[in-house]
């Protein structure tokens, strides 16, 4: 499970993260997590996403976009249970 405490996100702050995560069909999201803040405790973001569709391509990108440790932790199940043909109902979203 990706769920993690908020502490260790703190201790690795300073070290850049990467989550490239590619489903069938071709789709591909990046996600660099470049700082934190304790304060909410949230993540300061790269986001990049590529889809590739049967008429044409879709790209996102975004330089500075912030999530809740929990969101994004919920987030990455998320992904994880789609990868893996399973449904969104059998995980709670927050």
């Amino acid at each position: 499970m990706l769920r993690t405490a908020d502490k260790r996100f703190r201790d690795y702050a300073s070290i850049a993260m990467n989550y490239d995560i590619e489903f069938p069909n071709p789709f591909w999201l990046g996600i660099k997590i470049n700082e934190s803040e304790d304060n909410l405790p949230s993540l300061g973001c790269q986001i990049e996403l590529k889809l590739e569709l049967p008429r044409g391509q879709f790209s996102y990108s975004a330089t500075d976009i912030w999530f809740e440790c929990s969101t994004l932790d919920e987030f990455l199940v998320q992904l994880k249970m789609l990868k893996n043909g399973k449904s969104g109902s059998e995980h709670s979203i927050r």
